[in-house]
């Protein structure tokens, strides 16, 4: 696991504040993968407490891709999400995917082109499972069959969990 996951995973960062202090060094480490070596690499080190750490952060990239108009935070918590999914039960992927999709739709994007060069970058069982969300009926996508609503605080949009 990288040093700065491990970092956060002892100071149990939740931040509140989107973005928080230190959401940027968590996207620059996303940033850093760009081939399918890249993403087994740093895969191979995760633990549970690491990815959940990047399924927070995906789902904060979420909200901050609609704050900005701005679908590389889309793709950025992608690849936090699938990389989450490596150790972390799909099931609170799956959550995590509804907003990213929803996300990209607020952002003027196409969620499943997104998706698709996202995927590129995973082993297969987690890109064919990116993939197939996707593709999914809209209910089964849907941020509200997933726990979640649109809203606001005082910085602006966010996705805000009912559950």
């Amino acid at each position: 696991m990288s040093e700065l996951l491990r970092t956060l995973a002892a100071q149990r960062y939740a931040p509140r504040a989107i973005p928080g202090p230190r959401d940027s060094e968590i996207a620059e480490l996303i940033s850093t993968v760009v081939t399918r070596k890249d993403y087994d690499d740093l895969a191979s080190g995760l633990d549970l407490r690491g990815c959940r750490i990047l399924n927070l952060f995906a789902k904060r990239a979420a909200s901050l891709a609609v704050r900005l108009g701005d679908d590389s935070w889309v793709r950025r918590g992608l690849i936090a999400a699938m990389l989450s999914s490596t150790v972390e039960d799909y099931r609170e992927i799956a959550r995590t995917n509804s907003l990213l999709y929803r996300a990209a739709e607020l952002a003027g994007s196409d969620p499943v082109a997104l998706f698709e060069s996202a995927a590129q970058l995973a082993d297969s069982v987690t890109a064919e499972t990116t993939r197939l969300f996707s593709h999914a009926d809209e209910s089964a996508r849907s941020i509200s069959v997933m726990g979640y609503t649109e809203g606001a605080d005082e910085d602006g949009f966010r996705f805000i969990s009912l559950w």
